[in-house]
């Protein structure tokens, strides 16, 4: 198991699904709360090395942790460079 240690910056919450179906609850939501489900848009401060879920289940995982607490946990659906 590898970890990498970064800041990233959450640029965008486009939008809240159904944990189990997948299906949007909500569309650009304002917050999200314990427990839910979301598509979102993160950015990190430099290149990192992540694959789609789809293709490598190992480096499609990542967690967001804040003051030693995990946050989020999710998986990468899309990579966009820039």
């Amino acid at each position: 198991m590898q970890t990498f240690t970064d800041s990233v910056v959450l640029r965008k919450m486009k939008a809240e699904v159904h944990k189990v179906t997948g299906e949007t609850v909500r569309k650009n939501p304002r917050c999200l709360l314990k427990n839910t489900a979301a598509i979102v848009t993160i950015e990190t401060n430099r290149p990192i090395c992540v694959e789609l879920y789809k293709d490598i289940k190992e480096f499609g995982r990542f967690m967001l942790r804040d003051a030693g607490v995990t946050v989020a946990a999710g998986l990468v659906t899309k990579v966009i460079l820039i």
